[in-house]
């Protein structure tokens, strides 16, 4: 018997085996931070703890922060801004 892929196909099964490629490439991806509990921070061991004071939210806002950034880029500097 034979077996013939569509192009669609074909881009399909290229597409999972590049995101396994990366995958297999990048450092063990830490679980995500519950969205809906702003207090949990990843400690310096990256242990999800419990947030109860100030800097515990500015752990969790710079993590926030470099995710984001993950995805956009960084943010533009002071050099890029404009008048208001």
């Amino acid at each position: 018997m034979r077996f013939l892929l569509t192009s669609t196909q074909i881009i399909l099964v290229m597409g999972i085996m590049t995101t396994q490629e990366i995958h297999a490439t990048t450092p063990l991806m830490l679980s995500r931070l519950d969205r809906h509990n702003l207090l949990q921070y990843r400690d310096s061991a990256g242990q999800v703890q419990q947030g109860s004071e100030i800097s515990h939210w500015q752990m969790r806002k710079a993590e926030a922060l470099r995710g984001m950034q993950e995805v956009t880029g960084p943010l533009p500097g002071p050099e890029n801004r404009v008048p208001l």
